[in-house]
């Protein structure tokens, strides 16, 4: 999986690209800007959620689900939703921090469970 954080952030620094964002690695040291503690922390919650632009994620651990990802290359195909086995990808961030290669059938029980705690959080999301 490539890009998926990068693009927002561009655009929240209102910064100008000099060329195509390929990949973004997920960086602990980021982490304590947002929850207020040293990179060494954990956070206090067992898994984070979000969704963006038709995409729906969640992260626990190591271990991150993305259902209909994107691949914000700049081209236009890389705007639209993930296809095939890649809608549903599944990633270990400590092992391949650039989302390049989709665990989810190597590790299916994971996938399993991030995808019930994803749906739940999307439904009490919508209420």
């Amino acid at each position: 999986m490539k890009v998926r954080l990068a693009p927002t952030l561009v655009a929240a620094a209102h910064c100008a690209q000099d060329r195509p964002l390929t990949s973004l690695p997920y960086t602990p040291s980021l982490e304590p800007a947002f929850i207020g503690r040293t990179a060494s922390a954990r956070s206090r919650h067992d898994a984070l959620f979000w969704s963006s632009g038709g995409q729906l994620a969640v992260r626990r651990g190591k271990w991150k689900l993305v259902k209909d990802g994107k691949l914000f290359d700049g081209t236009p195909d890389g705007d639209k939703p993930l296809a095939g086995e890649d809608a549903l990808f599944l990633s270990n961030l400590e092992e391949d921090p650039a989302e390049s290669m989709n665990l989810r059938r190597q590790f299916p029980v994971m996938v399993d469970e991030l995808a019930t705690l994803m749906q739940k959080w999307s439904e009490e999301v919508k209420k």
